[in-house]
């Protein structure tokens, strides 16, 4: 017969410090807000860029903090000493090739 899993009566709550999300702006704002996390990043990869909300003394995440993630570098509020260098999280952007159109001689 196969060990059961034990069963915890009470199970313990913990709130991230810093929630990871890869997406577009969301309102789970309002929810990190009230269960108390400090921090938390929203990086759109496609346009490279990061939101960052930080909350304030008040209990409240205030403003967003917009960054292009082109040569950033990061430290997360919640873990001193731990940097987040986007330039190894995104690989390098495709160089642009303009071709322009031929030229018009009637």
């Amino acid at each position: 017969m196969a060990a059961r899993a034990p069963v915890f009566p009470n199970p313990l709550v913990l709130v991230p410090d810093l929630p990871p999300r890869v997406e577009r702006p969301s309102a789970k704002r309002r929810l990190y807000e009230r269960h108390g996390v400090r921090e938390y990043w929203v990086v759109d990869p496609e346009e490279r860029l990061v939101f960052v909300a930080r909350r304030s003394a008040a209990g409240t995440y205030g403003g967003t903090d917009i960054h292009d993630a082109e040569g950033l570098a990061l430290e997360v509020a919640a873990f001193p000493g731990l940097t987040i260098q986007f330039d190894e999280v995104f690989p390098p952007r495709p160089p642009v090739v303009r071709q322009y159109p031929a030229v018009y001689r009637p």
